[in-house]
């Protein structure tokens, strides 16, 4: 049985616009940035920034290295926001109600520090709240130097919240990250672009939160 839902954030609960994200970078002077990024993984410095390897000032000091300027803050926070295009509050709703069912539920996601800022600051969401009001649990990839599909991230997280594979189902819509997950024992879940995975998963756990 289900007790506990691990959810990707990008694609997942905010829906995503890459290209916006990469033309705001290019914008900035990455003439490559469309090579660089990516929805389900980057290169350089920006996978850096993500797995932890670079804090949020040295990854501005590469960029403004890469592009011969010094860059600031607010254009690389600017930047990384790019791939924000919406926050449902449908999607929002429905995990403070599988709270309200038993659930736990957790966060596990590629990210970086720009955009953790905004999603844990009142600009979240359409109702001023921050994404830790509907989590139990966040784990982000660069504050744990892990990132996925590294089974070892999906270890970690089992271990720290002490949960059990076997009842934990990890939701993604990359299907690599859901290879990942699975080769630990999680049960899995992909997030199509084209479905409301919220039905599915509905469906999956056998219980109406309309």
């Amino acid at each position: 049985m289900i007790h506990n839902l691990i959810f990707d954030m990008g694609g997942v609960i905010i829906t995503l616009s890459p290209e916006v994200a990469m033309e705001r970078f290019r914008q900035l002077g990455v003439a490559n940035a469309f090579e660089l990024m990516g929805i389900y993984g980057h290169k350089d410095i920006f996978l850096q920034c993500e797995n932890g390897q670079l804090s949020g000032d040295e990854f501005i000091q590469k960029l403004s290295e890469k592009v011969g300027r010094q860059v600031s803050y607010e254009e690389a926070a600017y930047g990384w926001l790019g791939y924000a295009k919406e926050v449902p509050m449908k999607r929002l709703h429905l995990l403070e109600k599988l709270r309200q069912k038993g659930y736990t539920v957790m966060l596990l996601s590629n990210t970086n520090p720009f955009m953790m800022e905004w999603t844990r600051s009142n600009n979240f969401c359409q109702e001023g709240r921050p994404i830790t009001d509907f989590f139990d649990r966040l784990y982000c990839s660069y504050e744990l130097k892990m990132y996925k599909p590294d089974p070892a991230f999906f270890r970690y997280v089992l271990n720290d919240a002490g949960i059990k594979a076997e009842e934990s189902l990890f939701i993604d819509d990359g299907q690599v990250n859901l290879d990942g997950a699975a080769s630990v024992g999680l049960h899995t879940l992909l997030a199509k672009p084209d479905e409301d995975w919220t039905v599915e998963l509905q469906k999956l756990l056998n219980v109406s939160l309309i």
